[in-house]
């Protein structure tokens, strides 16, 4: 199954991969310019020395050749109805661990992704993300990749599911 395929489906996704290459594969090309997939990650922290408004403003400007006030002014919106546009004059460590996770979201989001993809998650991850995605008006795809083994910790959010296939390969 490729990519054009998930995105086809205009829904939230449960991808479940047989083995860990699978996953691998994935995000390695989730990360290829291009992609429209933000991966949202604890293991990507936000960088200690630059505010939330330019850690979330990063992937704008790299992706979409934005400056950084350019950046902001197209993410503003998007950090209100997330309810973060208070904190970004912050540093990381002045923030709460509920600010930093709707970051994250928000900084997948600012590359232009249409979806965001995010690895195994903890269960509150994924229902904060999905509480998070509804306030916003921009149609973000939410999809949770897990192994056969952890799929059942997922089952229970409206996720629809999809089997990605070993030596998954998308769009090229």
């Amino acid at each position: 199954m490729d990519l054009q395929k998930f995105f086809a489906q205009k829904q939230n996704l449960l991808l479940t991969a047989q083995d860990k290459r699978s996953i691998h594969q994935f995000v390695d090309m989730a990360h290829q310019p291009g992609s429209k997939i933000g991966v949202l990650s604890r293991h990507y922290p936000l960088l200690s020395g630059l505010t939330a408004a330019e850690n979330v403003a990063l992937p704008a400007m790299y992706h979409k050749g934005l400056s950084l006030g350019k950046a902001l002014e197209w993410l503003m919106p998007l950090a209100q109805e997330l309810g973060v546009d208070t904190v970004l004059n912050r540093r990381p460590d002045n923030l709460s661990t509920k600010d930093i996770y709707a970051l994250y979201l928000l900084r997948a989001i600012s590359g232009g992704n249409k979806a965001i993809a995010v690895i195994s998650p903890k269960k509150r991850d994924v229902s904060e993300s999905l509480r998070l995605l509804e306030k916003i008006e921009s149609p973000i795809l939410f999809w949770v990749l897990c192994n056969k083994k952890t799929r059942e910790n997922y089952t229970t959010f409206p996720l629809h599911e999809e089997l990605l296939s070993p030596g998954f390969e998308g769009e090229k």
